[in-house]
């Protein structure tokens, strides 16, 4: 999986910077990548993903403009997503999961 990021459109001297709210899922199985979309257009995402469980989190982020504390959820097994926030808005969050333990630690 792949979440959020930015894009820039316009000539040299004038760009546009553009917040990406898409996440790009590649299936090695099938060869074929699914597109969802992300509840707010970011980048400077902090994702990990649980040990064998088919559970992936995507923490916060900035269009940079606005900061998020949101966090979205992705349980693989049951294709749902779940949302949750963390205590303070920001970006540039480290993600780690932390083996055997069914815990993601968000540090910055």
């Amino acid at each position: 999986m792949f979440a959020g990021g930015y894009y820039y459109t316009g000539s040299v001297g004038s760009e546009v910077f553009t917040a990406y709210d898409k996440i790009d899922i590649y299936n090695v199985n099938t060869n074929s990548w699914t597109v969802l979309g992300l509840p707010f257009a970011s980048y400077d995402i902090g994702s990990a993903s649980l040990d064998n469980k088919g559970i992936i989190l995507f923490a916060g982020g900035t269009d940079s403009t606005n900061f998020y504390n949101n966090v979205q959820v992705y349980n693989a097994g049951d294709n749902l997503w779940s949302f949750l926030s963390v205590t303070q808005t920001r970006a540039g969050i480290a993600a780690a999961a932390l083996p055997n333990q069914g815990k993601i630690l968000l540090v910055g």
